[in-house]
């Protein structure tokens, strides 16, 4: 449950806007000779920062370091008629930052 909030779309939201707050005024980031690094709580919450960070000037700019490979054997059996499930957006999202 605690998972559920700490990923929660709205707390994720404020804090990739904080980000680009940071992007924005700090001129070594500004400039583009900077870098930064988010460390996040789980694939899933890197895999939705780098969905909204790939919305804004940073997309083409951002990619996830993990060890997850995104399989189809990771998703089997998600199809259960409920929807999209975290680990069907998890594998969504990495497929779509490889290609």
């Amino acid at each position: 449950m605690m998972q559920k909030v700490l990923s929660s779309k709205s707390r994720l939201d404020k804090i990739a806007g904080d980000i680009l707050i940071d992007f924005a005024r700090c001129d070594r980031l500004a400039s583009g000779r900077g870098n930064a690094m988010l460390v996040s709580g789980s694939i899933y919450e890197a895999c939705k920062f780098f969905e909204l960070f790939d919305q804004t000037d940073l997309h083409g700019k951002c990619a996830i370091v993990t060890s997850y490979v995104p399989s189809t054997a990771n998703i089997k059996g998600e199809e259960s008629g409920e929807g999209q499930t975290d680990k069907l957006d998890q594998y969504a999202i990495c497929q779509k930052m490889l290609d």
